[in-house]
């Protein structure tokens, strides 16, 4: 099934939160990995968290048929939740323990998969114009 145009850019998104994920978990450069997951949250997390949150699990919910209490959308706003406290952390001492960096890095990677491969989202077939036209709102803001 073709992905719908309003979705690329958060595919695109995916990808580059994986590879910061990656660089993070292979820490050796600590300030470097630091620096790459960032300026990826700077660039383009911070708004992807606002555009699941705030246009596709309500989505879901609505339009999906799923329930607001179910265990995919608990793990999508609580990833959230532990991602944006380690990043309040690194900003405050960016010299974090090695093992750290390494566990954001893991979450990060399975927050990804969870989202891509979970069913933390409303179907093709049950996306709406209404919908898609929000996710291409928030993703060009």
């Amino acid at each position: 099934m073709k992905r719908d145009e309003a979705l690329r850019p958060l595919s695109r998104e995916h990808l580059v939160a994986l590879l910061a994920a990656k660089k993070l978990k292979e820490a050796d450069d600590l300030g470097g990995a630091t620096r790459t997951f960032l300026d990826f949250w700077q660039g383009d997390g911070k708004r992807h968290f606002r555009v699941e949150e705030e246009v596709l699990l309500p989505a879901y919910v609505r339009d999906g048929g799923a329930d607001a209490t179910e265990e995919a959308i608990a793990r999508v706003l609580t990833d959230h939740v532990w991602i944006r406290a380690r990043i309040g952390a690194l900003r405050e001492s960016p010299d974090a323990p090695v093992e750290e960096l390494r566990e954001l890095g893991r979450r990060l990677d399975d927050h990804v998969r969870h989202c891509v491969l979970g069913s933390s989202g409303p179907t093709q077939a049950e996306r709406t114009d209404e919908l898609m036209a929000a996710v291409g709102r928030l993703v060009k803001s």
